[in-house]
């Protein structure tokens, strides 16, 4: 007995204890969860049944203070309806609804324009000038940017212009690809 003494508790005994102690420690820990947990459903039951009532003082409230105004409305005197201080109860449903500040701009006149007719460019040419020698055709002098150039009834300039006649002191060229008449004032020209 005296060695058993020393010796201290047998290696079965510590298991034992350990294993106690582990059970015990699993037991608290679950009762605590299911402590909290069943006061935290009772709680939110709680504040629902706390959250209902509280809607349903708040619907009565508003159906009260909607009928105490809709006999405020039947009561009033039809002058204040008329000068427009009382909302007549057939507006009355419209006063919060959204509105909007849109306006739809004028519809546009479906009027087809003729395009207009196409015109030739503008003469690129100035007169300078002109020679007739004794017995043969006119020259004209015609000037375009920096350069002079001589004509002769019936010449084609650039392509595009045909130098048609001299009338009334002017130079007649017809634009061909729309075959329209242009006149260059020559001053006196014979």
């Amino acid at each position: 007995m005296a060695n058993r003494l020393l010796a201290g508790p047998s290696l079965a005994s510590v298991k034992r204890r350990r294993l106690m102690l582990i059970g015990l420690i699993v037991l608290l820990v679950a009762g605590t969860v299911i402590y909290y947990s069943e006061s935290a459903r009772q709680s939110a039951q709680q504040q629902s049944a706390a959250g209902l009532s509280q809607a349903r003082a708040r619907a009565i409230a508003r159906a009260k203070v909607l009928a105490k105004a809709s006999a405020a409305r039947a009561a009033a005197p039809k002058s204040l309806i008329a000068a427009g201080r009382v909302a007549p109860s057939t507006q009355s449903a419209a006063l919060f609804a959204p509105h909007s500040w849109y306006v739809a701009p004028p519809p546009v006149a479906a009027v087809a324009e003729a395009p207009a007719a196409p015109t030739a460019p503008p003469l690129p040419y100035a007169f300078v000038g002109s020679y007739t020698p004794a017995g043969e055709r006119a020259t004209y002098f015609l000037s375009r940017a920096d350069r002079v150039i001589d004509a002769h009834i019936g010449d084609k300039l650039d392509g595009v212009l045909l130098f048609e006649k001299i009338e009334g002191g002017q130079l007649v060229f017809n634009y061909l690809p729309l075959n329209i008449r242009q006149t260059l004032p020559a001053g006196v020209v014979q």
